[in-house]
């Protein structure tokens, strides 16, 4: 049986860094804008009222 409990370092995922860098360049060039706190608050309360 597999140790479902053992830590995982993300460090050491290359996968995640490279996909977590890919994001970081997007959203400094300013191909991504991202959105703001009050646009993620709306979206959850229009979600809810449907």
């Amino acid at each position: 049986m597999e140790d479902d409990n053992k830590e995982i370092d993300l460090w050491d995922d290359e996968d995640l860094l490279n996909e977590m860098k890919s994001r970081m360049d997007d959203y400094e060039s300013g191909k991504d804008v991202g959105i703001s706190w009050e646009e993620v608050k709306q979206h959850l309360r229009d979600r809810n009222t449907k």
